[in-house]
């Protein structure tokens, strides 16, 4: 059998705005292709888990891709996995599901970090990679608490998705750019992705997403790459 070859520039994560497996957007198509014909769906974090475990299906169904899910008591993850896919909107679920698992979480992390599985989040699967997330109040009500996340990687940053449907809350997003002016803001957009390897990354979609850094901002959009944005862990 024929090795497959890993290019350096691989994604180790795929962060996703919003709205998933909804639109032919590019992002499910390049996830696809990492995926080796199967994907392993963790919906826990979404508030209709069955409804996203359709969409999954048919989305990658149309891909050639096998959409897989864990065993309730699962402790560790199938051997023969390369995509780990955290979908749904609600981090408080996704956290809690983990504390019930940590086994499991553990096993993740450490096939993450060793690069034989892309950790691919939507949302709530996005936000929680960083120490710290904004917390559940902070959306559409003016804070911008934080609280604590998985921690995958150790960038100082905090990862806000669903961007562009905030513009209304013009005030909340400058808010959001004072208070943590500190740390690497990460904004994108629904129906886009950050596909996000070592030392780089590419935005793939049909939005932008947006590096805010020290009062400086730059926008990337569909194909373009954002150098010198390492993954520290």
């Amino acid at each position: 059998m024929k090795k497959i070859k890993r290019e350096g520039n691989e994604p180790r994560l795929v962060l996703h705005g919003g709205w998933e497996f909804t639109k032919d957007d590019g992002v499910d198509k390049t996830i696809a292709k990492l995926a080796n014909g199967k994907i392993l769906f963790i919906p826990n974090a979404s508030r209709f888990p069955d409804k996203q475990i359709d969409r999954a299906v048919k989305k990658y169904r149309e891909l050639k891709t096998e959409i897989i899910l864990l065993n309730k008591n699962a402790t560790v993850l199938p051997r023969d996995i390369k995509v780990v896919y955290l979908g749904g909107g609600q981090p408080a679920k996704l956290i809690e599901y983990f504390k019930h698992h940590p086994e499991l979480l553990t096993d993740i992390k450490e096939r993450w970090r060793r690069q034989k599985i892309v950790w691919c989040g939507c949302s709530a699967g996005a936000i929680v990679v960083m120490p710290k997330m904004l917390a559940p109040n902070s959306y559409g009500r003016g804070e911008v608490d934080l609280e604590a996340g998985l921690g995958l990687i150790k960038n100082n940053g905090l990862i806000i998705p669903h961007w562009n449907a905030t513009d209304t809350e013009e005030i909340w997003r400058r808010k959001v750019e004072k208070v943590h002016r500190e740390k690497l803001l990460i904004t994108i957009d629904e129906y886009t992705a950050l596909f996000w390897h070592k030392d780089g990354a590419r935005v793939i979609g049909l939005g932008a997403v947006e590096i805010i850094q020290h009062g400086q901002r730059q926008i990337y959009k569909n194909g373009q790459t954002i150098n010198n944005l390492e993954i520290s862990y």
